[in-house]
């Protein structure tokens, strides 16, 4: 179980508090409320589906890489070298 020494040996977390935290004074703290709220919640995607520049540019590329490969990333480093290219709806 996740956290289980925490709730079974009263181990703090590690948090400021100590406890979990729904709201992150550190977060909200930095004073960028709108790209990082100091609670948990939805936010839009920057270049997302509902950005404005989609009517120009449709494709999106959406890529990941671990902190094993760095910024070496290539197709051929990648454990999954399959690209794929989807087209947006509508």
């Amino acid at each position: 179980m996740a956290f289980e020494d925490n709730i079974k040996n009263g181990t703090p977390f590690s948090t400021p508090s100590g406890k979990i935290e729904i709201f992150s004074k550190t977060l909200y703290d930095l004073n960028r409320h709108k790209e990082i709220p100091g609670r948990a919640g939805y936010i839009e995607c920057t270049e997302g589906p509902k950005d404005p520049l989609r009517k120009k540019y449709p494709l999106q590329l959406i890529a990941y890489h671990t902190k094993k490969e760095g910024a070496t990333l290539s197709m051929r480093s990648t454990p999954c070298s399959e690209s794929w290219i989807l087209r947006p709806s509508g």
